[in-house]
């Protein structure tokens, strides 16, 4: 019987061990094709986004051509944003909102223009999911000041707030009127409601012309 039970303990020690090397091996593929994207694709894009913005300013007197070539430009700052999403989603390991803010900062090049104003913890209580769903919020928030505000400062707070969490994001860019239809190829403000939908929250937005932008993302606490 004893042989038997140091068996059974050798055999389920390597299998955990095999357990954690396939699990070691997948991070580092993961990581390996989000360091492949990061690096290259997107650098790639983002230098022809460069070439059509400069083929855009000599193409100002034939609406037709500059429509096409500015359809195809917002296409390219789509998929741009769908690689930095799926770039997030690689890099996720149930990292705390704060570092997997302070890292999209990074990436999007925009340190010194966003503050981040809290140090709430309460995150820690809510799921892993809804913490990784805050995080791609927070990009797609930041993303669209990028594309769009021509803001010189970015503010980011976040706070529990009796029984809910809010994520904040303030520019002080050129504004937009909440209530006009986007333009063609514009779908931020859908990516931030989807965001919001997959953690069962809200999105509410404020904004006016000359006046810059907030957009508040609101979901439940876990109940105790």
């Amino acid at each position: 019987m004893g042989m038997l039970a140091g068996l059974a303990a050798v055999l389920i020690s390597n299998l955990r061990l095999n357990q954690d090397v396939e699990r070691l091996a997948v991070v580092e593929e993961r990581q390996r094709i989000g360091m492949s994207l990061h690096d290259g694709t997107l650098q790639t894009i983002y230098a022809t986004l460069l070439g059509l913005d400069a083929v855009l300013g000599e193409l100002a007197g034939n609406e037709r051509v500059y429509g096409t070539v500015n359809q195809l430009a917002e296409r390219l700052r789509e998929v741009t944003d769908e690689i930095r999403r799926y770039v997030l989603d690689l890099k996720s390991e149930a990292r705390p909102l704060l570092a997997a803010v302070e890292q999209i900062v990074r990436d999007l090049g925009i340190s010194d223009m966003v503050r981040i104003h809290s140090s709430d913890m309460s995150y820690s209580l809510l799921p892993t999911e809804t913490v990784e769903q805050l995080a791609r919020f927070t990009q797609e928030a930041l993303s669209n000041v990028v594309r769009h505000a021509k803001a010189s400062r970015v503010d980011i707070t976040w706070r529990r707030t009796g029984e809910e969490f809010q994520l904040v994001v303030e520019d002080d860019g050129v504004g937009f009127d909440p209530e006009k239809p986007a333009p063609p190829g514009h779908h931020g403000r859908q990516h931030l409601e989807e965001r919001a939908r997959l953690v069962g929250g809200s999105v509410a937005v404020r904004s006016r012309p000359d006046e810059g932008s907030r957009v508040t993302l609101t979901a439940a606490m876990p109940k105790s």
